[in-house]
C-alpha cells in the first residue's frame, strides 16, 4: 500500500494504543491506580472508589464540572493532567484484571458514565439509550470535553479486555451521529478517535463502512498506509513527553502532522451528499484485535479498606476472573 508521508497525529496515537504502547516500560514502584481500585486509597476528593460510585451516580452537575475523577475511574497507559496520578503501568493492569472486585468496579464506573450520558446496558449486554437520553445528549453536545472523556473510557475498556462493550458503544454513537443526526459536535471525535480505538480490524472496518453507508464524506486511513518511520518517530516523541494522546496532543510539540490531515467536515458537522463518497476498503492491520448486566447497585465488598496498600513488585494476585458479566 502507498504510505502516507505525514499521517495525522490522531492516527499515530491510535496505532500506539492498539499496538500496546511498545515504547513504554513498566515501573513497579507506581501503584496509585491499583491502590485506588483495590479500595486502599481515596480519590483526590477524599472519596474511595465505592463511595464515589454511590455518591456521584445521580449528581450530573458534579460529574460534568469536576474533571480529574475521569482519570481515576478509567486508568490508561497515558499520563493525564492530574499530577497526583501516574499513568497505568503494566503490573497494575495485570493485578487489576486478576482481581474480580476491581474488574466489577471498572464496569461500575462504565455504567455510571453511561448513565451520565443518557445510556445504559441492556439485559442483552448492549449499550442503548436510556429514558433520559435527550437531555443528556444536549449536555454532551454542549460540553465537548466529554469527547475526550469518552476516548479515555474506550481505551480503558480495551485495556481490561472489554472490546465488545467498546464496539457496542461506538456503534451506538455512529448510528446516532450519522443516521439520526444527533450529537453533531461529536462527529470528528467519533471518526478520528472512537472508531480508531477498536482493536479488531473487522469490527473497526464494519463501523467505518457504516459511516460511509450514510454518504458522509469521511476519509479513513488504513493502518498499512502509515509509514513505519513516521510511527517510530511518534513513539519516540510520545514516550519522551509522557502525556496523554488526547485530542489536543498535536499542540504539545509533535509538528510532523499538518492540520490538513483531518477529514473534511461541514460547519454543521453533517454533510448532505447525494453521491456516495468513494474510498478504498480498509486494509487489515498487522495488529491483532482482541457483558454485562444492566443498571446496578453500587458494588460493595467486605473488608475493602482495611488492607495495607500495594507498594511494590512481586504481588501475588488471584487467578484471572472468570465470573459472570465478563
Amino acid at each position: 500500500a502507498m504510505h502516507t508521508a505525514n499521517p495525522p497525529t490522531w492516527k499515530l496515537a491510535a496505532l500506539r494504543y492498539r499496538l500496546g504502547y511498545p515504547d513504554q516500560t513498566d515501573d513497579v514502584t507506581k501503584n496509585s491506580n491499583l491502590n485506588f481500585y483495590l479500595g486502599h486509597a481515596p480519590h483526590s476528593s477524599g472519596l474511595f472508589i465505592d463511595d464515589l460510585h454511590k455518591n456521584w451516580w445521580y449528581d450530573f452537575e458534579k460529574l460534568e464540572k469536576k474533571h480529574n475523577y475521569i482519570q481515576w475511574l478509567f486508568p490508561i497507559r497515558e499520563k493525564g493532567l492530574d499530577h497526583d496520578l501516574h499513568r497505568l503501568h503494566e503490573h497494575e493492569l495485570i493485578a487489576l484484571k486478576s482481581n474480580d472486585l476491581c474488574v466489577q468496579r471498572v464496569l461500575q464506573s462504565f455504567r455510571m458514565m453511561l448513565h451520565f450520558y443518557g445510556l445504559r446496558l441492556s439485559p442483552q449486554r448492549i449499550v442503548e439509550k436510556d429514558q433520559h437520553w435527550k437531555s443528556r445528549f444536549i449536555n454532551m453536545d454542549k460540553h465537548t470535553h466529554n469527547n475526550l472523556r469518552i476516548s479515555r473510557i474506550l481505551k480503558c475498556l480495551g485495556e481490561f479486555g472489554f472490546e465488545h462493550l467498546k464496539v457496542s458503544l461506538v456503534r451506538l454513537f455512529v448510528v446516532e451521529i450519522f443516521m439520526n443526526r444527533q450529537l453533531k459536535n461529536c462527529t470528528e471525535s467519533c471518526l478520528n478517535y472512537w472508531i480508531e480505538t477498536i482493536k479488531d480490524d473487522n469490527d473497526r472496518g464494519h463501523l467505518q463502512a457504516l459511516v460511509l453507508s450514510t454518504n458522509f464524506p469521511a476519509k479513513f486511513i488504513s493502518d498499512s498506509e502509515v509509514h513505519p518511520t513516521a510511527l517510530q518517530s511518534y513513539l519516540t516523541f510520545a514516550n519522551s513527553k509522557d502525556v496523554e494522546d488526547n485530542h489536543n496532543f498535536s499542540r504539545s510539540g509533535f509538528h510532523n502532522i499538518p492540520d490538513s490531515g483531518k477529514p473534511p467536515l461541514a460547519s454543521s458537522g453533517i454533510m448532505n451528499n447525494n453521491e456516495p463518497f468513494a474510498i478504498k476498503n480498509p486494509v487489515p492491520a498487522t495488529v491483532s484485535g482482541m457483558n454485562n448486566p444492566a443498571p446496578v447497585t453500587p458494588v460493595t465488598g467486605p473488608g475493602m479498606n482495611n488492607t495495607a496498600p500495594v507498594t511494590g513488585a512481586g504481588m501475588n494476585n488471584p487467578a484471572p476472573v472468570t465470573g459472570a458479566g465478563m
